[in-house]
């Protein structure tokens, strides 16, 4: 999904965007650029742009034209390419302007109107390609972000204030524990069903008690969705999510609609679209038909505790989905990205392809000292044997040395990796040892390198 700028200009002969007229499609454009500045530089710059009252009804009615031509297309979002790609087009565009005006209006301050408010803006920065602009409105607004007590409401509101907070985790995704949450949210929401939903039901009229009962089918094939789109961006199962999401969706769109919520139904049919996206920009999707190795490295990638990744960037998508960098058939991709782009990543993908479709054939010596890349480079050595040496702390400047001295030592068996063995063998070494692993030129003496790397792995005091 990436947007063009034929799409932008096909977007304004739409019928809702053509009746705000080009001259207040163009005021739109105006005041938006003003607010931003305003947030960017306002404490720093005093300026004079003139404001009225009626600007934010203003631009609530243009955000509202965009919106409708993008819900058009919703159902295009995120599915193979050759279906109806001018609508597809055309609700990423709409999606885009409608994201660009709804974060910088007021959030409501009614608890309901906030939630649905902030739901409905984070997934038009998914539809519209604006999630790291939705990131940066997550941490501008992260009070706003809370969910609401459940405390003494009535359980369908408890279902909802549960999945907003759901899906604050699924659009913010800090970290695995944000997204492994979920799971215990859900699962707690089943536990409460025994105890509420009954109650729930009993409003006093049949028809009441249906439209309560509709309610709660929407809200429970939404719980479903979340479950299933949570579990995928954490461990890449099941292999293939969207049927489930789309039952799951479809489902509750239906049954929010013979509610009579009208409210409900438009917000599941964004939120359906924006994880069916979610799942497209997955590292899991991206990387489904390569290789175990691919895997385990996007298993790491996904589960480390500083800043965890579980979608691509743009550059990142359009060289993996678009280009088909992981395609063996492909000898080259140019990437012309700044920095911070995301080419590190693309590379170790490509490394990793290629070490998995030629790892088997290679001598058992070559393989080990390939498995053996990841932990030289970590350590800044260039042999196997100095890796051990670096993990019992020994100084990088004299670790070759010393490797080869412990290779003398002990010889090529796979023990020599062992690192207790390791520090046995450098606390056995004497001065004369040292001297020989003393670096040629350096400016310590091989004692004087001995007694760093005792101060170092805590042999000596310092």
């Amino acid at each position: 999904m990436t947007l063009s700028m034929n799409a932008l200009e096909a977007l304004k002969k739409h019928w809702a965007v053509g009746a705000i007229g080009t001259d207040d499609l163009d005021r739109a454009k105006r005041l938006v650029h003003e607010r931003l500045a305003r947030r960017a530089v306002g404490k720093q710059i005093a300026f004079s742009f003139a404001a009225s009252e009626s600007d934010d009804a203003f631009l609530e009615r243009t955000a509202l034209a965009y919106e409708m031509a993008a819900i058009e297309g919703l159902d295009e979002l995120s599915r193979p390419s050759g279906e109806n790609m001018a609508l597809r087009d055309q609700a990423t565009a709409a999606s885009f302007h409608a994201f660009d005006i709804r974060r910088l209006l007021p959030i409501p301050t009614e608890t309901n109107d906030r939630l649905f408010f902030i739901l409905q803006l984070s997934a038009a920065a998914y539809c519209g390609d604006r999630w790291s602009g939705l990131r940066r409105w997550f941490k501008d607004n992260a009070t706003a972000l809370s969910a609401p007590s459940v405390a003494e409401v009535m359980w369908d509101r408890r279902l909802l204030y549960r999945l907003f907070h759901c899906w604050v985790r699924l659009f913010r995704k800090r970290g695995w524990d944000d997204l492994d949450r979920i799971r215990e949210i859900i699962a707690g929401l089943r536990d409460d069903q025994k105890n509420h939903e009954e109650q729930r039901l009993q409003n006093g009229s049949h028809a009441a008690d249906r439209a309560i009962a509709l309610r709660l089918a929407a809200l429970y094939h939404w719980a479903k969705g979340t479950e299933i789109l949570a579990r995928y961006m954490l461990q890449g199962q099941p292999a293939n999510p969207f049927a489930l999401i789309d039952k799951h969706f479809e489902a509750g769109v239906k049954a929010a609609t013979a509610s009579g919520d009208a409210q409900h139904e438009v917000i599941l049919r964004w939120l359906h679209a924006a994880a069916r996206i979610m799942i497209t920009n997955s590292l899991w999707w991206a990387t489904r038909t390569v290789n175990s190795k691919t895997t385990d490295f996007v298993r790491s990638l996904t589960h480390r505790e500083h800043q965890a990744m579980f979608e691509l960037l743009p550059p990142q998508r359009t060289a993996l989905l678009e280009q088909g960098l992981l395609d063996q058939a492909k000898t080259a991709i140019v990437v012309d990205t700044p920095t911070s782009g995301g080419k590190t990543l693309l590379a170790q993908f490509r490394i990793l392809q290629a070490l998995n479709q030629f790892f088997e054939s290679l001598p058992d010596d070559e393989r080990r000292r390939i498995n053996a890349l990841p932990a030289m480079i970590y350590h800044g050595v260039r042999s196997e044997n100095a890796v051990p040496m670096r993990m019992n702390s020994a100084p990088r400047s004299a670790a070759e040395n010393l490797g080869n001295l412990y290779r003398e030592a002990i010889g090529d068996g796979d023990d020599r990796y062992s690192v207790g063995q390791a520090r046995q063998f450098l606390k056995s070494l004497s001065d004369r040892d040292w001297q020989r692993a003393r670096p040629a030129g350096a400016p310590l003496a091989g004692s004087g390198y001995k007694r760093v790397w005792e101060v170092l792995s805590g042999e000596a005091s310092a």
